[in-house]
């Protein structure tokens, strides 16, 4: 059994044979990153032993593998349970009794000779989300066993987060002083949306592009993460322009974009000599270290009537698609560590929302005219990034949605769900 860092998969045993040849060789024993269990015991308060032991493992990552016991003169046994119902239950408890919720993901490994049994392999991810309380107490792993943080160690965790924030938080305020339209003449909000991962690989998207080509490594990136094939993203964005747009190429200091209504030189362009150059602009950008930058000049218009208005849905929108890149990343160059990501509004200051489906309807639906910028940034592990984009999303624009009374808007509301889990019809004692 191998254990290097967050970012490599630790072993990870795909069969009964591999279990059993690491039971014998003595490698199964409990450690800060692994934990045997011989079964996982019904009932309320087995539950909740469950929600302690998955918190604790959020800190830092970790396996549980369940149908593994003890020997008190050898090396642990593998002991098969019955899997009917076990992943489903594992997940419920995860998502049901730690606070915020943990993202795990359960594999079943069949045994050879007992139909419906077999062990269960539980991966936390280290999340960044962590601490995670259960039963008002914040949950981590010692050297062996799980332990209940003290003040110090909580303080310590939460300031490990802020300064995770504080960095994507410099990428974020680097890309916006990057705007191609300076303030002085931008009449429009504009919306900034980027994901970086937290721990890359130097240059570790340099060897997946293919034939070398950044133009198709581009495309690859909205075909199967902006625009993914049998997702709510694979419909039709609702507005133009869109990352379904950007088209021109080019060439940056630390990778390459595709972009719409800018010119090689990454200037507006114009619509002809002495005419002001359009507030019409996308820009998709992805950096040698796998960081992805979305811009969008036309998070707002003017509309007849109204003077300049924010459109509401597209923030959302561009921040769900970037956080599905993200996970494709991932998936691309077998980076397992976690993200962080940052989005940005500008120029909003007093302006109404473009939309009429707000749910309360008690608000006016304007920004402050003290709040000429929204920002806010969020970590993700890469299994929330995968399975629960929509919870990432929610983070980073709810309170902007929230500002103006459009967080329930139906056409939004799905860009902040994510699918629930088939748990069966059996509800479990929490």
């Amino acid at each position: 059994m191998v254990y290097l860092t967050p970012d490599v998969p630790r072993w990870v045993p795909r069969d009964e044979a591999a279990l059993a040849d690491a039971a014998h060789s003595g490698l199964l024993v409990e450690s800060h990153y692994f934990d045997p269990k011989e079964s996982i015991p019904s009932g309320s308060g087995k539950n909740r032993e469950l929600a302690r032991d998955l918190a604790s493992f959020a800190v830092d990552g970790g396996v549980l593998l369940v149908g593994v016991a003890e020997s008190e003169d050898g090396p642990p046994e593998l002991a098969p349970v019955q899997l009917t119902g076990l992943p489903e239950r594992v997940e419920q408890v995860a998502r049901s009794i730690p606070d915020p919720p943990i993202p795990v993901t359960c594999t079943a490994i069949p045994t050879t000779n007992q139909p419906g049994y077999g062990y269960l392999l539980i991966e936390v991810p280290a999340t960044g989300t962590a601490p995670h309380m259960v039963d008002g107490r914040y949950m981590g792993r010692g050297d062996k066993t799980k332990t209940q943080l003290s003040d110090p160690e909580v303080l310590r965790l939460h300031q490990a987060r802020a300064h995770t924030q504080g960095e994507i938080a410099k990428l974020v305020d680097a890309y916006v002083a990057r705007d191609p339209i300076p303030p002085e003449v931008s009449a429009q909000a504009h919306g900034f949306v980027l994901a970086a991962p937290v721990r890359p690989r130097p240059e570790m998207l340099l060897n997946v592009r293919p034939d070398g080509r950044w133009q198709q490594l581009l495309h690859q990136l909205l075909d199967q993460g902006a625009h993914t094939v049998g997702t709510l993203l694979a419909k039709e964005s609702q507005y133009r322009p869109s990352l379904r747009s950007v088209s021109e190429f080019s060439r940056r200091s630390d990778g390459a974009a595709l972009t719409y209504g800018l010119s090689s030189a990454r200037e507006p362009m114009v619509w002809g000599a002495g005419q002001p150059s359009i507030e019409d602009v996308v820009e998709l950008e992805v950096t040698e270290d796998g960081a992805i930058r979305v811009l969008t000049t036309r998070l707002g218009d003017g509309i007849e009537g109204r003077g300049q208005v924010v459109f509401e849905d597209i923030l959302p929108d561009l921040v769900r698609r970037t956080v599905s890149m993200a996970s494709y990343v991932s998936d691309l160059t077998g980076y397992l560590g976690p993200w962080m990501f940052g989005v940005a509004a500008t120029n909003i200051a007093g302006k109404p929302a473009s939309g009429s489906a707000r749910i309360n309807l008690s608000t006016i639906g304007r920004f402050g005219t003290d709040q000429p910028e929204y920002r806010r940034y969020t970590e993700a592990s890469r299994v929330e990034v995968q399975q629960s984009p929509g919870a990432v999303t929610e983070r980073l624009v709810g309170r902007f949605l929230r500002s103006v009374g459009f967080e329930n808007a139906p056409s939004i509301r799905p860009l902040l769900e994510d699918p629930i889990p088939d748990l069966g019809s059996e509800r479990i004692g929490l």
